[in-house]
């Protein structure tokens, strides 16, 4: 059965977020609930955000569809936001031996480091934006 966006009551982007994040949600109870100690919450608490704001974009990334937001921004959106939770797993885990090597506060250096990615992000962002405001010729 293939309903057209427009016979349905909610857009398919949105029954596919519910869907993540009511499945994030109930991955977070659980792990929560078997597993304690910071390190592993704060884990578990990325861990869901990073589904919740990118898993329904991820999925609709790999399957090629546009909706409301074009495939190129879910693929920029997605790459930005597990590299940001990348980054935080490895300066919080690898902060001692990071802060070794370098010398400087691994708090500070990722920080920085995903800033500049966030910064770059809207950049790039924006510059498609920009270039899909113009017709082709």
């Amino acid at each position: 059965m293939s309903d057209s966006d427009e016979e349905r009551f909610f857009p398919r982007e949105t029954v596919v977020h519910v869907n993540i994040v009511v499945g994030a949600w109930a991955l977070l109870t659980l792990v929560s609930a078997m597993v304690s100690g910071p390190a592993v919450s704060t884990a578990v608490s990325v861990g869901f955000a990073a589904i919740a704001f990118g898993g329904s974009h991820l999925y609709l990334w790999f399957r090629g569809e546009d909706g409301e937001v074009p495939v190129g921004s879910r693929a920029r959106w997605v790459l930005t936001l597990y590299a940001i939770v990348a980054l935080f797993f490895i300066f919080n885990y690898f902060g001692d031996s990071i802060h070794g090597i370098v010398g400087l506060d691994p708090g500070d250096l990722g920080f920085a480091t995903g800033l500049l990615l966030l910064v770059g992000y809207f950049v790039v962002e924006g510059r498609a934006a920009y270039r899909d405001s113009y017709p082709e010729e």
